[in-house]
């Protein structure tokens, strides 16, 4: 039998306001939305979740509790006050809280992770940053530096979109070109997804570990400052009727083919 209590208005307001990106930072703590992303979050044990709360009488698998430590309260919510926690119009009744994970420096995360990065340049839609993150998860890169104008990683939707893969890797945020030089200086290669003149077929492209792929805004690409540090590759293909791929589909054809080089 799962022990639970019922939300108090107090946490009801508090938990309601995790769709505010400054609410978020401030109290340190986002939300994580959906059976599979609960269950994926609670199983791994990765993120420090402080709290689970579930609609009061949804059926919920009982193994998605067996993972939850006996400190952790479970909170009840009618149907009413979990839609004002929810940010989807079909809410699956469950969902959890968890600390924010600090970023780290970028000399840490260089010197503890001989893997491939994930750099993404003003990416601002959050469905193609939750899928950024989770493909790049899958590939086994080392991390993700979340340049300026990126959408915030613990975004609702970057997290559903995630698919409970948000904590799986170490991230850092801030100036892109700044954080490529110094990556430069340290020995990593850095590698636009790029199409222009001086461009090569990303298949002729021999990755190392110390690489770290660029991706671009979906709209504007890669900034010229960014791009004057990279060799640029394109992703080889038919342009007679279609002009481009969507960014997280061509970042998840680059992450494959650099992890399948270095296997």
């Amino acid at each position: 039998m799962v022990s639970t209590q019922s939300l108090s208005a107090s946490k009801l307001k508090t938990y309601a306001r995790l769709k505010d990106k400054k609410f978020r930072n401030r109290e340190g703590i986002f939300l994580i939305e959906g059976q599979r992303a609960v269950s994926q979050v609670l199983t791994h044990g990765i993120l420090n979740v402080v709290s689970v709360i579930r609609t009061t009488g949804s059926i919920i698998p009982p193994e998605m509790f067996t993972f939850i430590p006996p400190e952790i309260p479970i909170y009840e919510a009618s149907t009413s006050d979990f839609k004002l926690i929810s940010d989807t119009e079909t809410a699956q009744g469950i969902a959890c809280v968890a600390n924010i994970p600090s970023p780290l420096n970028i000399k840490d995360l260089q010197t503890n992770l001989q893997k491939p990065l994930l750099a993404l340049d003003a990416i601002s839609d959050p469905g193609n940053l939750g899928t950024l993150y989770r493909t790049a998860s899958w590939f086994g890169f080392g991390g993700i530096i979340l340049g300026d104008g990126t959408a915030d990683l613990f975004n609702p939707k970057v997290v559903r979109s995630s698919a409970g893969a948000v904590g799986s890797l170490p991230y850092v945020a801030g100036n892109l070109s700044h954080i490529i030089n110094d990556l430069k200086e340290e020995g990593w290669e850095a590698v636009a997804l790029d199409v222009n003149e001086k461009a090569t077929s990303l298949y002729s492209f021999k990755p190392k570990p110390k690489t770290v792929l660029i991706i671009g805004n979906e709209a504007h690409g890669i900034s010229e400052e960014v791009k004057s540090l990279c060799t640029s590759v394109y992703i080889p293909g038919n342009p007679e009727y279609v002009e481009s791929l969507n960014a997280s589909v061509a970042a998840s054809v680059a992450m494959s083919h650099i992890h399948n080089m270095l296997m």
